[in-house]
């Protein structure tokens, strides 16, 4: 994947791209081990805050 830095006002071109952003991301997984594949996604992320795990049926 590549980041097309000539239009993003997140990245532009003069060097001052904001040093942090504030995000919602909502993970999901509904197949083999769930808890266990979201587990490894998190590994995979720098985050500050982690909500509860919540089970839907």
């Amino acid at each position: 994947m590549s980041l097309d830095t000539t239009v993003s006002p997140m990245f532009p071109l003069n060097g001052n791209a904001p040093t942090s952003h504030t995000i919602y991301l909502a993970l999901g997984s509904n197949l083999g081990d769930r808890r266990g594949n979201l587990a490894a996604a998190l590994q995979q992320l720098i985050f500050t805050t982690i909500s509860k795990l919540y089970r839907t049926i």
